[in-house]
């Protein structure tokens, strides 16, 4: 079975989230009377925030934490948010802040091992001990016997009664497996004492169980972890010789798992090694379903220094008699250090030099793996200084060294522009390339490659001079130019296969010459170079009209549009491509506002603004979308104020999705300052009409609703019933937000009414005590009277609704 360690591990960043708010919990700082308090005793429910003082504020919980996590990363912004309904008592035990977060807070105390904070928790009346994670199904009892901290355990046991908790191979596989080599004192002791046998297939508790969920025994398992003390007392754990022998699901046994644990230190393991197997040495000679001895293993993970590759190989030898036994089968061999390779990243000169005979053999192998996964040339040197011959021309895979090194070379370049470290150059120092139309698997040849990043002039006339094929093609009919045509560093590339035969009018299978992979990535130099090979047929390519839209270059645009002018074609500027998307909806896409704003000038009254494309979204719908670049769409605004009329027109026309584009709005920023600041601007191009129909999606906070007022002093009286409650519902979470709003509302307060409710049963299902008397407040007796006898969609009035806190106070005034 799969270690179950990963089972808590895979989770490691959504626990360091919740880490954050435990130890937000445990600062010194709120270790007082009042904080503890209010944290754990205050009655509530689910849907009550929790109100604790905080520099002489009484504000809800949520919003100090919120505070507290202001400067930290994102995801611990969203765990604040989701605490805003989940408060106070609900906190303790509740396990799922957002999907993929199945512990509670008992749960993380334990795994981090926040001592304090387990004793409050495990203390306290309202702790569910006996709850588990929602997703994997682990008991608090499995966290404590896993984490291995016996004060915390003992705690646990001390307090509740788990039964003969051992008689369970879950709660012997978490102990056996601590993080904490020999913790479980009171465990291990329990186990010695107990029937229990390690041979045990493990059974996974979710599934059937008939169902084996895989052929890993506990003994596996312990040979990963930090306790493989235990399988050098077979008496005591009751362990038989045939469990050493044993092979899980990957044909491992016990000594292949000791060499890749990273738990053990070398000694121990050379220790374990020598302990397990020199009464035994058939154990050294059990393969695994890669054919991998555990000397194979050890060649594989002990690439420094090779002392321990030494050490099991004298034991190996003197297991079987046979000095050659490493390359008895070849092809494992070379196996094994093409994944030392792929592990390490690279294999040191020292290393190489133990396996000659598979470098001599099949070095060109080697050499590929060591180029595809080696970070640095240093590793792609030790090889090649070894002194043995290797062909980097010879294919393997489907590739040679040459096409290996040149693929990595491309992929590295467009983002840097340092070719002393390029794996094609080094390469070349020490062997000439002999077929530079070699080709990969998508048939693009070597040379391809190459023109599409070198500088280096002199080599691609030298390749030519070889027999480079300049109008051949790939697999995606894409030539040698398409690639050149991307070369930013190489001004002179174009030319030089132009002069050679290239072909500037190859269409690849998308439709897109050279030229359109010149103009998408802005190389002035390469546009220049192949413009005066365009036809008229090219020009009325709708493919060039769209590339257009990606370049970000002025002179570019007006290149192309010229020659557009100088052939007297008409640029058909509502032409669509292949998600239906016209000229100025994929400029908006490009976020390309200089292009945009030169079309506008040139072309406003031929562009048809009404065009839907195949998703049914509008202009406005991408307009919007990218309206976090406020600053370019205001001088839009300001420049074509048509286009105001246009968005109005359009604010209320729905995708096929059903969004209309303001739901679309709320997608496009990352932190709250640029959000604030696009709503407050955008907000003064709507009409009066649209402001009122879509406020609701802007308005959040204090800042937003000033904004609001400032626009539309009148806009709240004008507002239909069902606004004003979505409204204040929206602003419930904000406490100043919602005064002003309960002032502006003060004249229509009786008469709101949304989702079977009135005011009353909204307030009072928040069971917020300050606004409940806000709102008690601003309305009259006969009011409060009338609207608290009425019964909400659910046959409730809204007494009916307040927790026992909130109807102790407010009883009284409603009835």
């Amino acid at each position: 079975m799969k270690f179950k360690v990963d089972c808590f591990l895979s989770f490691r960043h959504h626990w360091n989230l919740a880490r954050r708010s435990l130890a937000l919990i445990a600062l010194p700082e709120d270790q007082n009377e009042e904080f503890l308090q209010t944290i754990e005793d205050q009655p509530c429910s689910d849907s009550i925030p929790v109100l604790l003082k905080n520099d002489n504020q009484t504000i809800p919980k949520c919003v100090y934490l919120r505070k507290r996590l202001k400067h930290k990363d994102d995801l611990s912004l969203k765990l604040a948010r989701t605490l805003e309904a989940k408060n106070g008592r609900s906190d303790l035990n509740y396990r799922k802040f957002y999907d993929s977060f199945c512990d509670s807070f008992l749960q993380i105390a334990i795994y981090y091992e926040i001592d304090g904070i387990v004793e409050r928790l495990v203390n306290h009346p309202t702790v569910d001990i006996m709850t588990s994670n929602l997703m994997s199904n682990h008991t608090t009892l499995h966290y404590a016997l896993y984490v291995g901290n016996m004060k915390i355990l003992n705690l646990l046991l001390s307090k509740f009664n788990f039964g003969n908790y051992w008689e369970d191979p879950e709660n012997f596989y978490y102990a056996m497996t601590s993080k904490k080599e020999r913790s479980s004192g009171k465990t291990l002791q329990d186990i010695s004492e107990s029937s229990f046998h390690f041979g045990y297939y493990y059974y996974d508790k979710n599934m059937p169980h008939d169902e084996l969920k895989s052929t890993e025994s506990l003994i596996h398992n312990i040979a990963r972890s930090r306790n493989v003390f235990i399988l050098d007392n077979p008496l005591q754990f009751k362990l038989k010789d045939e469990d050493y022998l044993k092979q899980n699901s990957n044909g491992d046994t016990v000594l292949h798992l000791i060499l890749l644990n990273q738990n053990l230190k070398l000694q121990a393991k050379k220790k374990y090694l020598r302990k397990l197997s020199e009464d035994f040495p058939e154990r050294l000679l059990v393969k695994n379903n890669f054919q991998h001895l555990p000397l194979h293993v050890a060649a594989i993970t002990d690439t420094y220094g090779q002392r321990l590759f030494r050490h099991l190989l004298d034991l190996t030898i003197e297991a079987s008699g046979n000095p050659e036994i490493f390359y008895e089968d070849m092809e494992v061999a070379v196996k094994c250090l093409e994944m030392a390779i792929m592990n390490n990243q690279g294999l040191s000169e020292e290393y190489l030099r133990n396996f000659l005979k598979v470098v001599e053999s099949h070095g060109h192998r080697l050499l590929i793996e060591m180029i595809k996964h080696s970070q640095q040339l240093k590793g792609i040197r030790s090889i090649l200084l070894l002194g043995v011959s290797i062909n980097p021309n010879q294919f393997y895979g489907g590739q040679n060294a040459f096409l290996a090194a040149v693929r990595y070379d491309v992929s590295h370049f467009y983002q840097s522009h340092n070719e002393s470290y390029s794996k094609l150059k080094l390469l070349l120092n020490h062997h000439p390339i002999e077929d530079p139309n070699a080709c990969d698997e998508t048939k693009t040849s070597l040379f391809m490659y190459i023109v599409g990043f070198t500088r280096d002039n002199e080599l691609v006339k030298s390749l030519i001079n070889l027999g480079a094929d300049c109008k051949a093609r790939n697999s995606e009919n894409l030539s040698c130019l398409h690639f050149a045509a991307r070369n930013k560093k190489n001004e002179e590339i174009l030319n030089i296969l132009l002069q050679n035969g290239a072909d500037p009018s190859i269409l690849s299978d998308k439709n897109e010459l050279a030229i359109d992979f010149a103009i998408k990535a802005d190389i002035l130099h390469a546009v220049k170079s192949l413009i005066s090979f365009l036809t008229v047929d090219d020009l009325k390519r709708k493919s060039l009209i769209q590339s257009c839209t990606h370049s970000d270059l002025p002179e570019v645009y007006n290149l192309i549009w010229n020659l557009y002018d100088f052939h007297h074609i008409d640029v058909d500027i509502n032409a669509i491509n292949e998600n239906g998307d016209s000229f100025v909806m994929s400029l908006m896409d490009k976020f390309n506002f200089k292009q945009l704003e030169t079309v506008l000038k040139e072309r406003f009254d031929d562009i048809n603004f009404d065009l839907i494309n195949s998703n049914g979204e509008t202009f406005t719908h991408h307009l919007v979308l990218h309206s976090s670049q406020i600053h370019e769409i205001s001088q839009l605004f300001k420049d074509f104020p048509l286009l105001i009329d246009i968005v109005n027109k359009q604010i209320n026309i729905a995708d096929k999705e059903n969004h209309l584009p303001m739901d679309r709005y709320f997608f496009c920023f990352q932190t709250e300052c640029v959000d604030e600041l696009c709503r407050n601007e955008f907000l003064k191009y709507l009409t009066k009409e649209n402001f009122q129909q879509n406020m609701h999606k802007f308005i959040d906070g204090v800042l937003s609703l000033q904004k609001m007022i400032e626009l539309y002093p009148h806009i709240f009286n004008e507002l239909n019933s069902n606004q004003s409650f979505v409204i204040l519902d929206k602003l419930s979470c904000n406490t100043k937000a919602f005064e002003i709003a309960i002032e502006k509302f003060s004249d229509k307060l009786p008469d709101i009414k949304a989702l079977g409710g009135n005011i009353l049963h909204l307030i009072c299902e928040k069971n917020n005590s300050e606004f409940i008397d806000l709102i008690c407040k601003s309305l009259s007796e006969i009011s409060i009277k009338k609207l608290s006898n009425e019964r909400n969609v659910n046959g409730k009035k809204p007494i009916e609704l307040l927790n026992e806190e909130n109807l102790t106070i407010f009883e009284k005034i409603f009835n």
